[in-house]
């Protein structure tokens, strides 16, 4: 139980330094993008519900502490997610810190997702090479070159339509929900 106040505090400080990086990054208007990384975690989301929760409600039986974590945590690392959406879904000049930082979240998210899924189904693994793997690209992303400083993008870019965005968003409305 106490292990599970730090893995929740952790995903409130994670969101706070996502969103404070986003709006140091890309100043502009952020509402568009703000509106898109919503809309694709809605996408994200429904798959969370049919295939993680979904499972994880219907085997549990009744509503216990595990249960409630079961749902939170996948839950989180959607909303963590948008946020990481945000800062990511405005154009701006490569920066090797914010590519690696993005991949190890990524990671991160696609492992945790994973390991929910796994646990509703009643499947287990070893996720030792899996997080491994995430820590080296975590330690790689603050060693960067560049990783203390981003350029701002210009208010007048902030909320260009970019191919990428636009495929993004017409995949997520693909979804059912």
């Amino acid at each position: 139980w106490w292990t599970d106040i730090g893995y929740l505090a952790s995903y409130i400080l994670a969101f706070s330094g996502l969103v404070v990086l986003a709006r140091r990054v890309s100043p502009g208007r952020d509402l568009e993008a703000w509106i898109d990384s919503a809309l694709l975690a809605l996408a994200v989301i429904a798959l969370v519900v049919a295939f993680i929760i979904g499972p994880t409600v219907s085997d549990a039986g009744g509503l216990s502490r595990d249960t409630v974590m079961g749902i939170l945590y996948p839950v989180l690392d959607v909303v963590l997610f948008t946020a990481l959406l945000r800062l990511l879904i405005v154009r701006r000049t490569p920066n090797l810190a914010l590519s690696l930082l993005a991949a190890s979240l990524i990671l991160a998210f696609s492992a945790d997702l994973w390991a929910s899924w796994m646990d509703a189904t009643g499947h287990y693994s070893d996720y030792e090479v899996l997080w491994s793997s995430i820590f080296v690209v975590q330690l790689l992303a603050v060693s960067a070159p560049g990783a203390e400083r981003f350029d701002p993008i210009p208010v007048t870019h902030s909320d260009t339509i970019t191919i990428g965005r636009a495929v993004a968003l017409a995949a997520a409305a693909l979804i059912p929900s």
